[in-house]
Parts: C-alpha cells; sequence; structure tokens
C-alpha cells in the first residue's frame, strides 16, 4: 500500500536516480484493448513510438503532458500462462555489473541484457522470491523519474512476496536498499528507502513490500504498481465499467490515503490510489 510521505523525487521535474523505480510498463496481448481501458479509466492519452523489435511501443501520457510509462506487445514465446502484468524498471548504473551480483544473489535471468537505440541497456530478471524486475541504464531522458505525485503518475510500487525475508536480503545487498518495518493489521508492511534517505524526513523511499496472504489466493511475487487518480471509487467504478475487475474495493488506509486493486480487460493487475 502506498505511503506517499515517502518521497522518492522532486515534485516539480524528473530526476535520474540510481536505485528507484524508474518506469512502469504494460505487457500485454491486446494493446488496443488496453490503450481504450486504460485511457477511460486513468485518462491518460497515448503516445506511439517507434521501436525495432516489435514495431511499435506505446507511452503513457498525463493530462498536464508527462510521459510516465509505456505498454508493449508481449513476445510470442512468453508462456500463454504468463498473464499481462506490468513491470517495473530500476535504475542501476552499470546493468551487467548488476545482473552478475543479482546471479550470486539467487536471482534468475530471464534474458540477456540488450541495447536498445536511444532508451539504454535492459535485463530482465527474477529476484529470488520469483518476483519480475527489470535493471535498467537509461540514455538522455531515460530512467528519469517523473514525479509521482500529480493525477495519472505512478505513485508507488509493491512487492507483493512469499518470502519477505529473502526478498530484503536480496534488495538490500543488490541495490543498497534500508528497510523499516510498519506493523498492520493483515502483518507486518516493509518500508524499501534509497541508501542516504531522510527517513525522518520520509524523503528517499522507493516502495512497499509485504507478504501474500491466504485470502490472496495462489500467487506467484509479484510488483503491483499503483496510479494516482483524483477519486478511487470513481476510478474502481470505470475500470469494472470498461472490461475490468475490481479485486480489492476501495478502501482507507488510516492517515495515509484510499486504495482499490483491480485488473484490466486483458488480464494485468494495478492499483488506484488517492493520498489523503
Amino acid at each position: 500500500m502506498p505511503n506517499t510521505t515517502a518521497t522518492p523525487t522532486s515534485s516539480k521535474s524528473a530526476e535520474r536516480i540510481m536505485g528507484i523505480i524508474c518506469w512502469n510498463e504494460l505487457h500485454t496481448r491486446d494493446t488496443k484493448r488496453a490503450a481504450d481501458f486504460y485511457t477511460k479509466v486513468v485518462g491518460w492519452t497515448t503516445h506511439g513510438c517507434p521501436d525495432d523489435s516489435s514495431g511499435s511501443y506505446t507511452e503513457w501520457v498525463t493530462k498536464s503532458g508527462m510521459h510516465v510509462g509505456g505498454m508493449m506487445n508481449m513476445p510470442k514465446e512468453v508462456p500463454a500462462s504468463v498473464p499481462a502484468n506490468w513491470a517495473v524498471y530500476i535504475n542501476v548504473p552499470d546493468v551487467d555489473v548488476a545482473v552478475a551480483k543479482a546471479v550470486k544473489l539467487g536471482a534468475h535471468k530471464i534474458m540477456d541484457a540488450m541495447d536498445f537505440p536511444n532508451v539504454g541497456r535492459i535485463c530482465q530478471i527474477a529476484d529470488p522470491t520469483g518476483a519480475v524486475v527489470h535493471l535498467f541504464k537509461g540514455v538522455d531522458q531515460c530512467g528519469m523519474r517523473a514525479p509521482q505525485n500529480e493525477t495519472g503518475t505512478f505513485c508507488w510500487a509493491e512487492l507483493l512476496t512469499n518470502d519477505p525475508a529473502k526478498a530484503e536480503t536480496f534488495y538490500s545487498q543488490l541495490l543498497g536498499w534500508t528497510t523499516t518495518v510498519m506493523p498492520m493489521p493483515t502483518g507486518d508492511y516493509t518500508l524499501f528507502w534509497l541508501p542516504g534517505a531522510d527517513k525522518a524526513k520520509k524523503q528517499g523511499g522507493v516502495g512497499g513490500m509485504m507478504k501474500i496472504l491466504p485470502e490472496m489466493g495462489p500467487m506467484p511475487s509479484n510488483w503491483l504498481t499503483y496510479i494516482m487518480v483524483d477519486d478511487v471509487d470513481a476510478a474502481a467504478a470505470r475500470a469494472t465499467q470498461h472490461g475490468g475487475k475490481v479485486c480489492c474495493p476501495p478502501t482507507d488506509i488510516p492517515n495515509v490515503g484510499r486504495f482499490a486493486v483491480a485488473t484490466d480487460p486483458t488480464g494485468a493487475t494495478f492499483a488506484l490510489f488517492k493520498n489523503k
């Protein structure tokens, strides 16, 4: 669940910060349907970009004109059992060095590191608990994290995992993240922080982590991405209206805000959030 007071970036401009989740990307088998859904539910517009690997790449654009995330077709070789999903990208200073270290720490390399012209170098891995993440070093503006406190921006990322202790060890050793624990009625909630974060001022937050609960059903470890909206209840209603499914109804988080979790018509799960 989001804690938007743990601010990772400036509210005024994009920044390149090592160790931060810098990009969110929808992997789907039906980009047309997904584009129609998110433009109506979140209020994004879309911007098409040429991409040598798949022929096209779509960027999500907020009402204020910020390019905050992307969308691409899932490659045909991806097994049908893998659902559409929202992927997270983490800035690292050297992708190859980070991947080698991740593997030594128990991660699994899903693909070899690749260079994308005018974008950067990327490698997709699964952490030791099975959650997929992309390690990324961008060029030019790529990898610059947009502000996270405006409508339509990605305001939080949350690791849902079957083994929080193993995940905490992995990310702290790989990226230097530190943690604090918040006791919650459903169990401990862990906050991830950048190295040198000012926790007293709640500056330098990366995201959160919680253990997958039995009531969530069978679920692999995964990163859940949160999208800032003006009204969670209205956005959740639009999600249902346009073919999505609300998995967790709009719920208040004391002293933080209101959130809901939904699945889009192509099968990708995401969260909606409005701060208090």
